[in-house]
């Protein structure tokens, strides 16, 4: 497991916990969460207030310290975090 914070314009801690091709994105306010949805019904991107805006092409690496390419393919919304599914 891998595990970084992102502190974004409001302060808030936003957390990256990589397991494999999968990472969970939490501590954000999601009753303040903008997404949108493509036709096919996916989500194409997650962008909680104050960020961080991550969308489906997006490369994490800026976010982990180890700077290794972390593309995401697809982005699940839940109850108090958000999934994101990489290619590495």
């Amino acid at each position: 497991m891998i595990k970084t914070t992102y502190i974004n314009r409001y302060a808030d801690r936003i957390t990256f916990t990589q397991e494999g091709d999968t990472v969970i994105m939490e501590g954000y306010d999601g009753e303040w969460l903008r997404s949108s949805v493509g036709k096919d019904g996916k989500t194409l991107m997650v962008d909680p207030s104050g960020g961080p805006y991550v969308a489906v092409g997006d490369d994490l690496k800026e976010y982990f310290r180890d700077k290794t390419s972390r593309i995401v393919e697809s982005i699940e919304i839940k109850p108090g975090f958000t999934i994101l599914k990489i290619k590495q």
